[in-house]
């Protein structure tokens, strides 16, 4: 079996580099649950509508079971803030009185189950015979006001970050943060603000303010999404400000540095074209404008690294098809936790012309595609193809052209395991303002500084044996672990001369936690922090030998 992935990670890594076709990535299946309980009687009402609606969202703990029945866990449910019903109905694709559709239930289940105040989401549904159906919906709250705390270290870098946020303020859904954060580039404090669904148009809002040692960040964005398969339309507008220290890097270490001030604006409708049983093509026009600036900081030690001011704007289109095939397992990318997996194709291509007063980009063709797929191979395995270009074309070939492709295997080698690989190799061409590729502790290689190494062609190959524990420890989460390899190199093109070169390796192990009873994250996911412990093999002597981290992440 070992040989077999050898060979197909050396077949598409080939195909990758020369045909441009796109990551894949193996995942295995624990079981294949339905979206939503329907019970069939043998009404002749072909078309039936919904009837009732009903909410049941329980308490953080469930009392009536005697090791969640403490007074620990009842003062938990009787301090907080239950998510109100307005707030879920919001979420819902349908209304009571409408046409019943067993697609709508599908979406609107996993629309719940990626709120980040919500657990054990499920949605059942009950035929009454008499050309109607109920809709049950059914989920747990989770305590969504917490600290956040996260602390790593990979040779002199150190990366911390305290806080304090509630995913669902005042039990309305909306989302805010405070938070401190420093890294070694700089130090932070950030303001985030978010409502997935205002209520207007099933819109979501953000906003984030952050004041930085060596700048700001400012923006904001709202977008009216296709928040289903059946949507008409969509539109969305977003603005980001920002201005900081940019650093060249050499071993993990800064050699220079420059300041950037930059602003960039889209604005975007799109419709749907076409819609079948499982698919749907849309298109999309907007425009994008973009003004990057650049100037010498008092500690540049040479000014002939700070890139070219550029500003420029595109008008574009984009073609968009999607195919859902859903089905939910666990184990994937969490831990004990239903999740839903798109088995259909989701391809998008934007192409737009660009208008600009720097001559490298005036009258470029700015491109823009994205293609993924998943497949199951066998009962415990899964295929997903994933792969990203985007950049300018024009009459002098390519600039800032990146081509990303990522391959990865989930294999469940055993009841409780997950053997995973993943392969990701990436290429850019011509790039502006300094955007190279870089690899270290913050880019998958866990035994080394971050940006240790910087090109214009980059690899990374990481192994891991995973181990997922299945009883839940002391009501409030599930433990697991893992052993790993990471190996990975960049080359090629740099700013500033890289004195570490070769391929990178380093093998260690870690724990996981996956809490079952706080709030998820600003995408959805769910947090799983990670301990780990590294071990480089091929460092220098400034990279200390044993690093240790411990990082909030999203998946295992």
């Amino acid at each position: 079996m070992a040989t077999r992935f050898v060979f197909v990670f050396k077949g598409l890594s080939h195909m990758v580099r020369f045909t441009y076709i796109a990551p894949v990535v193996f995942f295995f299946s624990t079981g294949v649950i339905a979206a939503d309980s329907t019970d069939v009687c043998n009404s002749s009402d072909s078309n039936p509508i919904i009837g009732y609606i009903e909410i049941d969202v329980g308490d953080i703990f469930d009392t009536e079971k005697a090791k969640e029945n403490n007074w620990l866990f009842r003062t938990a449910n009787a301090l907080h803030i239950n998510t109100k019903e307005s707030v879920i109905r919001k979420d819902l694709l349908f209304k009571e009185k409408q046409k019943f559709s067993p697609r709508l239930v599908s979406e609107s289940e996993r629309r719940l189950r990626s709120r980040k105040y919500l657990n054990r989401v499920k949605i059942e549904t009950t035929d009454n015979c008499d050309g109607t159906v109920d809709v049950h919906v059914k989920a747990r709250e989770v305590w969504t006001f917490k600290p956040t705390v996260s602390f790593s270290r990979a040779g002199s870098n150190n990366n911390t970050s305290i806080g304090i946020e509630d995913t669902n303020f005042m039990g309305l859904g909306k989302s805010l943060s405070l938070s401190r954060s420093s890294d070694a580039d700089r130090s932070y404090t950030v303001f985030e603000y978010y409502d997935p669904n205002t209520g207007f148009l099933n819109s979501s809002l953000q906003l984030n303010y952050s004041s930085n040692s060596d700048g700001y960040d400012h923006g904001i964005a709202w977008q009216k999404p296709f928040e289903s398969l059946e949507s008409k339309w969509s539109a969305g507008v977003s603005l980001d400000r920002y201005e900081e220290l940019n650093y060249l890097y050499d071993a993990g270490e800064q050699v220079d540095r420059y300041l950037r001030a930059s602003r960039e604006f889209d604005i975007f409708y799109g419709w749907r074209v076409h819609l079948s049983d499982e698919s749907v093509h849309r298109v999309m026009v907007g425009s994008t404008s973009v003004d990057h600036g650049f100037s010498s900081d008092v500690d540049t030690l040479d000014n002939s690294i700070v890139p070219e001011h550029n500003e420029f704007f595109y008008p574009w289109v984009e073609y968009q098809y999607l195919q859902e095939s859903y089905i939910q397992t666990s184990n994937f990318r969490q831990i004990n936790r239903i999740e839903d997996i798109n088995l259909g194709w989701n391809f998008r291509l934007r192409v737009g012309y660009t208008s600009s007063e720097l001559d490298v980009l005036d009258g470029m063709y700015a491109i823009e595609s994205e293609v993924s797929k998943s497949q199951p191979i066998t009962d415990n395995s899964m295929i997903v193809l994933n792969s990203k270009i985007e950049g300018f074309y024009g009459d002098e070939g390519l600039t800032n052209f990146k081509n990303t492709q990522n391959l990865a295997l989930h294999w469940q080698n055993f009841e409780s395991g997950q053997f995973f690989i993943n392969y990701t190799e990436s290429k850019i061409v011509n790039p502006l303002n300094h955007e190279y590729l870089t690899l270290g502790g913050d880019e998958g290689l866990r035994g080394f500084p971050s940006n240790y190494q910087t090109g214009d062609h980059s690899r990374l190959f990481n192994i891991e044996q995973r181990f997922y524990g299945h009883k839940e420890l002391l009501s409030l989460f599930y433990l697991g672990g893992a052993v790993f390899f990471d190996g990975g190199h960049a080359w090629g093109g740099a700013p500033v001369e890289q004195t570490q070169e070769g391929w990178l390796r380093d093998v260690g192990f870690g724990l996981r936690l996956s809490n079952t009873r706080l709030g998820g994250r600003l995408d959805g996911g769910h947090n799983v922090i990670h301990f780990d412990v590294a071990f480089p093999l091929d460092a220098d002597r400034d990279v200390d030998m044993m690093q240790f981290l411990v990082k909030v992440k999203s998946s295992f």
